[in-house]
């Protein structure tokens, strides 16, 4: 067997392994992918959904961000001591009309029902024809929960209504600020501590040349 022959054998062999390289991390990557809009899809349908129903079918979701409404009955520690205050004491009065309600209805009981699961969704979308933003938009869902049995449940979204985006950003913007700060903590720390375990890293393999070279 000739030695060009044997190169040729070699090429076409390294070609073929390159390729199945190739293959496989595309279709890792593609998983990943995959993985990845399959957690995004539930709120992309939602919103799809919502555009359909106000019309704007053609639109592309640039962003969105979503988080659940708090209870009647929250108290937002940012607020001013006289706003805090009057959410108190607005607080108490519904408490009191409660309590009021439930010992009229003593003889019939209203069936305790939970506390409906509630989301603002924020997004933001951009004419699929001309590329233009239009301006962020809001509106809010209910996570309705089906129990099927005590293991198995079903679940589905149902859009109640349009919001003022403006007026949602008043509540949501201080927790967008704060997740951006704790999430910026998190990856300070995280280089910090990555730092450190390299630094250790490089400690250990400079004492292995001098301890070899001592025996």
């Amino acid at each position: 067997m000739s030695t060009e022959y044997i190169l040729v054998i070699v090429l076409v062999i390294a070609l073929v392994a390159y390729f199945i390289y190739k293959k496989k991390k595309k279709s890792t990557e593609e998983k990943n992918i995959i993985s990845q809009r399959k957690e995004k899809d539930e709120v992309w349908r939602t919103i799809k959904q919502y555009l359909k129903q106000s019309g704007q079918g053609a639109s592309e979701i640039v962003n969105s961000y979503v988080v659940r409404r708090n209870d009647v009955n929250y108290v937002n520690p940012s607020l001013s001591k006289y706003l805090k205050d009057k959410k108190y004491e607005e607080n108490s009065i519904r408490a009191w009309q409660e309590k009021i309600k439930a010992a009229k209805n003593k003889a019939n009981p209203i069936p305790y029902q939970p506390k409906p699961e509630l989301y603002v969704v924020c997004f933001q979308t951009k004419n699929a024809k001309d590329g233009k933003y239009n301006p962020p938009e809001a509106f809010e869902c209910e996570v309705v929960k089906n129990y099927i049995s005590k293991k198995q449940t079903q679940q589905k979204i149902v859009i109640n209504k349009k919001l003022n985006f403006q007026k949602e950003m008043e509540w949501i913007a201080p927790i967008r600020t704060a997740e951006r700060k704790r999430n910026e903590k998190y990856e300070a720390m995280k280089k910090k501590m990555e730092a450190k375990k390299l630094a250790k890293l490089e400690k250990k393999n400079k004492k292995k040349p001098a301890q070899k070279a001592a025996v």
